[in-house]
């Protein structure tokens, strides 16, 4: 029969190794883990399963029980007011470059939008303040734009809700078939606390509390609600906002533009893009106010003005009227034309300083009223110095800017500070402005009547009266002008209030984008990974605590060392013919294991005649002695010269293993050689015994100094001469953990055989294989007695396990169910009774 190595380790599913080097042992502990957790999954699918069946239904519990939230967007473009532009002139520019005016007005309206004030117009105005749930099983769910109920409250109950944050009510109203209607609840008013509970058949119904009216009504007068539990909470506004707006954010679209991105977070779909709704159109509201508010003082100021202007031109009126009755004047233009047409361009300029002076008159009384103070001045009423007109309305700017940060924040706040002390100087400079501009209008003035004067001498023949008279004429025109002036300013600022237009432009309407949590897909996944993990951290924290050898990683890890194989567990019934698995003719699975050793052995000896093979371990019952008389078995089968020599002569179990019983109780054997006084060959070839297949050299009588016996020359002698006569000699050697025999053996073998058990080998002896690796050649190790019937990690897997297909596996638990276990190994161990009745 040919074995191939790779197609019989193939067939039975042991580890097949090509080439025993260490780094080759290193590769193959690199993807250990890998192969580790697929062997557990293949073994403990069923704790698998249980474990991720355990964390699907916590996560579907959980998704059933958790409150879903729901995102909606909205896009709006902020338009920049005239106002609002930064004034580069005098001292405000100088303020901007000195770096006193660094706050973006985009960044502005930004902070305004996310606060508190708004998000509470916005709960106001769309009633968000009532909420509705519906009890369920095992949650409430939130009946925002689908309750068949709606609550309503007077305008008593708003005004205290707006005045005392712990003010508000909660009821739970049953609903019966029989369409009647239970409410139990509680409701303050901010300082006392009441009790409400009514039963009530039909709808709408008021109740009467000390917060105010509260009014349930159907939402559609005919429709029919179904029995159900609700609860009705109504809270503060206030309180409401500050929640909403936790869920509220908005962040600039891009730093090139005044678009802002606005995004909303609710348990509620609907609500989510009614609050955005709201926050926008209160945002416009806000801002439309604050533009209503320059223009609405601009046009008490116009007239104020047309009052004071009508009343100056009917006195003028009246003057010329009294003058040509008494002086008998009919039309003096025509007669005073020609006298005047000189002196008609200096009038004109008259006219001009005098309706400025007048003006800016006007304007200075407005500004030292004390009420008027820090307030917003009137702007573009006609005064020509656009140093002044610029300055108003950098002033203006300012104020609404301070305004609208005191709606958000207190006089305390610093930027408020700083922006106040910034109105109060622009205020000391309007009025110093004021004082310059009507100084230089006095000089203008002075100088136009000097040069008037001059023209006048030219006409002193001119009628007195003709001179009074274009006095009057002069003043008439004057008001005239001025009045005419504030008719066209009032219109213009009529239709600047009645034509404002929206702050914030909607680019993108208020959009649901759909649920943001719990996702369920994510929710399901994680579970799933979850329950792949908890067994595998389970298996290999149990593993970890684990202190005996049980897999071939537990030796790969310890040792660093080639594994020349694994063998299962043997199930014998006491030392002898069980003892020896390995038989002519015989195909079953301890057979198959060591063919597979045994090749393996020969890829490591790389051919070499007359070799010695060496077998130890680190203490007694780990299956040396059983290994090693299988492995002279199976190279015997081979048609070899096999020689199995006995050098555990502190506790012989060679012959035993072989079943072989001597007459007369001779105890001829290896130590007889040894302990000779010359060298006589003719001792062991005496001892060698021969049981059909194989040689056996026992260990012959035991010796009073074993170690000081294997440790000298003679034993070289003793290889020398048998390595000619025999293709394979294997030396079955006391344990390494226990004497030090082996030690001196070591250099005399070829290979060493180190053979440990799994489930009773300490992991900690393995380290006794490192610090004997100068002292025996070629170690490689045979893991013994793999409890198939487990079916660990590894053993299922098939990096220990034979697969049933050969008719081993069931074979094997034949054996099992006949009760033997495994009973020796090495040959020390378990005993039966006979074994022990013997000894």
């Amino acid at each position: 029969m040919r074995y191939n190595n790779k197609s019989n380790l193939d067939q039975q599913g042991l580890e097949y190794y090509d080439d025993l080097r260490d780094d080759d042992l290193e590769d193959d502990s690199l993807d250990i883990d890998f192969k580790y957790i697929i062997a557990l999954f293949l073994v403990h699918w069923k704790w698998f399963a249980i474990s991720v069946a355990v964390c699907l239904s916590f996560a579907y519990l959980k998704l059933r029980l958790a409150v879903p939230t729901y995102k909606s967007v909205a896009q709006i473009m902020i338009k920049d007011d005239e106002s609002s532009q930064r004034p580069a002139m005098n001292g405000i520019a100088a303020m901007v470059d000195m770096g006193m005016d660094m706050t973006s007005s985009f960044d502005n309206e930004v902070f305004v939008l996310k606060s508190k004030t708004l998000g509470k117009q916005a709960v106001t105005d769309e009633g968000l303040y009532i909420s509705c749930f519906r009890e369920g099983r095992f949650k409430k769910y939130d009946m925002y734009g689908e309750e068949q109920i709606v609550t309503t409250v007077d305008t008593a109950a708003i005004n205290i809700l707006n005045l005392n944050e712990s003010a508000g009510a909660s009821f739970h109203l049953d609903i019966e078939e029989d369409n009647q209607y239970s409410l139990v609840g509680v409701v303050s008013n901010g300082k006392k606390k009441e009790s409400i509970k009514e039963n009530f058949k039909s709808l709408p119904h008021v109740i009467s509390t000390s917060l105010g009216k509260i009014m349930l009504a159907k939402k559609h007068e005919n429709s029919k609600i179904a029995p159900q539990k609700l609860i009705i909470n109504i809270e503060p506004p206030v309180v409401v906002a500050r929640r909403f707006m936790s869920g509220f954010n908005v962040e600039p679209a891009s730093k090139t533009t005044t678009v802002a991105d606005l995004s909303y977070v609710d348990i509620n779909g609907k609500r989510s893009t009614v609050f955005l709704s709201a926050m926008v159109n209160a945002y416009n509201k806000q801002a439309q106010a604050d533009k209503d508010e320059v223009a609405t003082k601009t046009g008490l100021f116009i007239d104020e003005r047309l009052a004071v202007i009508s009343g100056e031109l009917s006195s003028t009126d009246k003057n010329l009227e009294d003058y040509k009755q008494s002086s008998g004047l009919v039309d003096l233009v025509t007669d005073s034309r020609q006298a005047l047409t000189q002196n008609s361009s200096y009038e004109q300029k008259i006219v001009d300083i005098q309706t400025q002076q007048n003006l800016v008159q006007y304007l200075k009384d407005y500004v030292n009223k004390d009420e008027n103070y820090m307030g917003v001045i009137p702007a573009n009423i006609g005064i020509s110095d656009a140093s002044l007109s610029q300055l108003i309305t950098a002033y203006n700017a300012k104020v609404l800017e301070r305004n609208i940060l005191l709606k958000t924040s207190t006089e305390n706040n610093p930027s408020v500070r700083d922006i106040t002390s910034t109105v109060q100087d622009m205020y000391a400079n309007i009025k110093n402005t004021i004082q310059s501009v009507q100084h230089g209008l006095q000089i203008n003035r002075r100088n136009l009547d000097r040069q008037e004067g001059s023209i006048n001498q030219k006409i002193v023949k001119a009628p007195q009266h003709e001179r009074y008279l274009n006095d009057i004429l002069r003043q008439q025109e004057v008001k005239n002008g001025i009045y005419l002036l504030l008719l066209q300013k009032r219109e213009e600022n009529a239709i600047t209030l009645a034509s404002t237009t929206n702050k914030a432009k909607i680019v993108d309407e208020p959009t649901l984008l759909g649920q943001v949590s719990p996702k369920k897909n994510i929710f399901y996944i994680i579970a799933l990974a979850i329950g792949f993990i908890i067994p595998i951290i389970v298996f290999y924290v149990n593993r970890l605590l684990k202190y005996k050898v049980e897999t071939r990683m537990d030796v790969v890890k310890a040792t660093h060392k080639p594994i020349l194989g694994t063998v299962p567990r043997a199930n014998v019934l006491q030392e002898g013919e069980r003892a020896i698995v390995v038989k002519k003719d015989k195909n079953d699975l301890m057979a198959e294991t060591f063919r597979t050793l045994r090749t393996n052995l020969n890829f490591m000896l790389k051919g070499k005649e007359h070799s010695v093979i060496l077998f130890t371990s680190t203490s007694s019952e780990e299956g040396k002695t059983f290994i090693s008389s299988n492995m002279a078995m199976s190279f015997a089968l081979l048609d070899k010269k096999v020689l199995i020599v006995g050098l555990d002569i502190r506790k012989p179990r060679l012959l035993k293993i072989f079943n072989i019983k001597r007459q007369n109780n001779e105890k001829r054997g290896i130590t007889d050689f040894l302990s000779s006084a010359q060298i006589d060959f003719s001792l062991l070839d005496a001892a060698i015994i021969n049981n059909g297949v194989l040689d056996i050299l026992p260990s012959g009588t035991i010796p009073p100094n074993p170690a000081e016996l294997l440790s000298g020359d003679r034993l070289k002698i003793a290889i020398d001469y048998l390595k000619p006569k025999y293709d394979y000699i294997l030396l079955d050697t006391a344990p390494v953990g226990m004497v030090a025999d082996t030690l001196s053996i070591g250099p005399l073998a070829d290979a060493s055989v180190y053979v440990c058990r799994a489930n009773f080998t300490p992991k900690e002896d393995l380290d006794l294989v490192s610090n004997i690796d100068d002292k025996l050649n070629n170690i490689c190790i045979v893991i013994n007695d793999i409890d198939l019937s487990k079916q660990d990690s590894y053993g299922h897997y098939g990096r220990y396990g034979y697969r049933s297909r050969y008719g081993y596996y069931r074979h094997y638990y034949n054996y099992k169910a006949s009760g033997y276990g495994y009973g020796f190994g090495y040959g020390y161990g378990e005993r039966n009774q006979k074994e022990k009745d013997e000894e």
